[in-house]
């Protein structure tokens, strides 16, 4: 069976749906990202792409209403690989704006969408909630991609609620987490880490973007006693090749932030993430919104104390695991930190990797992936 993906090329949860097909004889595995996403791979990641039998193949551009004939040329590239290499199944790995491209794809091939979740709780709600002629346009061809998907996964009910409101039939819609390598993370060396200024480190475990909450955290670290900001540095994790004004501002303002020791990480591997994880004092994630939040399932697997935020997430794999923030106060973030590095519950790290072994496996969520392909 031969697919093409189309997808963030230097995202690693990407990597982790597209190499349980890689590695396996019986499929051929083609990627396509877009220009910028291209242009960031370092030779290292090309050889781990090579080794994982992915074939890159030339980007395209971002769908743009202003830039007609880069998106013509992106839809023909992507007509042209179909064709050419004979692909049985296209498979997008970001629900907006990625599902825009299927609306000029063969009408005879079969499509999956995944979403991830801010991809469409956020992005996709923002353009459906937005005025002018533009967000109109960009409204109907999002929802009529998602309508000429065969199926379209997506990492939490919340993201499937949403899907259903726009008139997508609940038949389409898969619940696929991407779930989590146990016994690797299990057996991952935390020497592996990335460096610190100081050997105890709390873990901001998510982009320095504006979904993710940046200034709730900010505000909740200037609220910090002295003695915590002493012991712990801080580590926050970069986009590749992300030099926006926004990036700018988030770390200026970390720097005006008294007594503050912190380090900024970017192009992390798998093995990287793990092992910091695994090293850090505590881990936290506070997102605006979110699907199935994979740092939080490597949390629970590597017994790290972690902190996320009151979003409606899946109670039967998350209830009871974490430390949980109220994200309309950073205060509340402030008190879970205190509390976390004081005295975390044990009870809640037994039962996190009780119930991340159970549901927040990445073979099982995948092989329910291998059945989709197989029912098309």
């Amino acid at each position: 069976m031969n697919l093409l993906y189309l997808g963030d090329i230097n995202s690693v949860h990407d990597f982790k749906w597209v190499t349980y097909f890689s590695l396996q004889k019986k499929y051929t595995v083609f990627f396509v990202t877009e220009l910028e996403n291209y242009n960031l791979l370092s030779p290292e990641k090309k050889s781990i792409l090579q080794d994982a039998n992915i074939i890159t193949l030339p980007p395209i551009f971002n769908f743009s209403l202003s830039s007609i004939f880069q998106t013509y040329k992106s839809i023909r590239l992507l007509r042209g690989y179909i064709k050419k290499y004979n692909i049985d199944i296209f498979h997008a790995l970001f629900g907006s704006p990625q599902a825009i491209w299927l609306n000029f794809l063969p009408k005879k091939g079969k499509k999956i969408i995944t979403t991830r979740g801010s991809d469409v709780l956020v992005l996709l709600r923002s353009v459906c909630e937005s005025s002018g002629i533009k967000n109109k346009i960009l409204k109907k061809l999002l929802i009529l991609g998602f309508k000429k998907a065969d199926y379209i996964t997506s990492t939490s009910d919340l993201q499937i609620s949403f899907l259903q409101s726009l008139g997508i039939k609940p038949s389409k819609n898969k619940l696929i987490k991407t779930g989590v390598d146990i016994q690797k993370i299990i057996k991952q060396n935390p020497l592996e880490k990335v460096n610190t200024k100081k050997e105890k480190f709390i873990f901001s475990a998510r982009y320095i973007s504006e979904v993710y909450n940046m200034h709730y955290q900010i505000d909740a670290i200037k609220r910090l006693p002295k003695n915590i900001l002493n012991d712990f540095s801080f580590l926050f994790v970069k986009k590749p090749g992300d030099e926006s004004k926004y990036f700018q501002q988030i770390i200026s303002e970390l720097e005006a932030v008294p007594g503050l020791k912190f380090d900024v990480c970017e192009n992390l591997t798998q093995s990287q993430m793990w092992a910091t994880i695994k090293s850090s004092e505590l881990t936290y994630m506070v997102p605006k919104s979110d699907g199935t939040p994979n740092t939080a399932l490597e949390c629970m697997a590597s017994k790290t104390p972690f902190i996320m935020g009151d979003l409606n997430y899946n109670e039967e794999l998350f209830g009871g695991v974490s430390l949980i923030a109220d994200l309309s106060t950073s205060k509340s973030l402030t008190d879970k930190i205190i509390l976390a590095l004081k005295d975390y519950p044990k009870k809640c790290l037994d039962l996190g990797f009780n119930k991340v072994s159970e549901f927040g496996s990445r073979e099982i969520e995948m092989s329910k992936l291998e059945r989709l392909y197989e029912s098309l």
